[in-house]
């Protein structure tokens, strides 16, 4: 059993840790050079033993299957693709959020991060700003000087044009 302090400080190492292998994996892409691709090798390498080092968990857990993820941001897999998006979001990541959607399959369409459960529905992170931003701007409506409580009237999409992907390591 350890203090409150010692696991939130424990905790900060493995975020820093997750957060430099993702950011890596963003310059790599961008990149492609064979020292952005040793860098993401020894960044995953630090955060699984790290983790390893102080949770018990199960191998499968913590997937770090590199060539594999890789290979399919590389080849334009929209699974992987989603689910370094996902992993990005937030505010410490937001440049490199906006880099990767650049590069993605993405591109040029709303990611919103939908975590589900049972009986609920939650947007994580920033999906939700980012949803109503972009349909604000979309809108024509000048909302920079109006403070208050708004809705956001969408018509229904078409079903065709919708997708949804699970990020889950399966």
């Amino acid at each position: 059993m350890s203090d409150p302090f010692t696991d939130v400080a424990r905790a900060h190492r493995e975020w820093l840790l997750a957060n430099r292998y993702l950011q890596a994996i963003v310059e790599f892409l961008e990149t492609g050079t064979d020292e952005a691709r040793q860098l993401v090798t020894q960044c995953a390498s630090d955060e699984r033993e790290y983790v390893f080092g102080r949770r018990w968990i199960r191998d499968d857990e913590f997937d770090i299957s590199f060539p594999a993820f890789i290979s399919g941001l590389l080849n334009g897999g929209e699974k992987e693709w989603a689910r370094l998006l996902v992993q990005l979001e937030g505010d410490a990541s937001r440049d490199y959020y906006e880099r990767a959607k650049a590069l993605s399959p993405f591109k040029d369409q709303i990611v919103v991060h939908v975590h589900h459960g049972v009986t609920w529905l939650h947007l994580e992170g920033d999906s939700g700003k980012r949803l109503a931003e972009s349909l604000w701007k979309a809108s024509g409506y000048d909302y920079a000087d109006d403070l208050g409580n708004f809705a956001i009237i969408l018509p229904h999409p078409d079903p065709s044009a919708v997708k949804v992907i699970k990020t889950d390591t399966d």
